[in-house]
């Protein structure tokens, strides 16, 4: 029988053992204007600014569009899906190591980042705050890891030890925004 109960302590090694890779942690099961609510909000909690290069459908051709737009452009058959990094993303006063944020599809993205030595435990908590308001946002979104490449096997601890997490903090996210 499984572990019920996995502490973020229990997972570093999935922060900090630099393999090289980019695991990417999902969020599915959404509808396209709470990936909008929610992109527009991650945004506001960065310092990324300027314009997102992607590709116009109808022309194929690479366009610059603002940041906010970009989710309502591409529900509306205008642009490709996309990926961009997340710069300044500031959860609880920590600065996150660098994510990048990327449109899956319709009701669902990723993000991904590098493993390191930066993931302390106060980065993962900070991670973790940041994903359970996304989850506070849209409650029936599930969230998972997995290895680069390996949508198809979600990592088991991550998993269990992200819902420990939510289901212990949920009201005291919910109180700070």
């Amino acid at each position: 029988m499984g572990r019920t109960k996995i502490n973020i302590t229990d997972i570093i090694g999935l922060f900090q053992t630099d393999d090289g890779s980019l695991p990417d942690i999902y969020v599915e099961n959404l509808k396209p204007n709470d990936v909008e609510h929610i992109y527009h909000w991650v945004l506001a909690q960065t310092s990324t600014s300027g314009k997102l290069e992607c590709i116009e459908l109808k022309t194929d051709q690479t366009i610059h569009v603002d940041y906010f737009d970009a989710i309502q452009l591409h529900n509306r058959g205008i642009i490709q899906v996309f990926r961009h990094s997340l710069e300044g993303l500031k959860i609880n006063g920590h600065e996150l190591p660098c994510l990048t944020f990327a449109l899956e599809g319709n009701g669902e993205f990723s993000f991904d980042y590098r493993m390191g030595d930066e993931w302390t435990i106060d980065m993962i908590t900070s991670l973790f705050d940041f994903l359970s308001h996304i989850k506070i946002l849209a409650p029936y979104a599930n969230i998972f890891r997995c290895d680069e490449g390996s949508y198809d096997n979600p990592n088991e601890e991550f998993n269990i030890a992200f819902e420990t997490y939510y289901l212990t903090n949920k009201q005291r996210i919910a109180a700070q925004h």
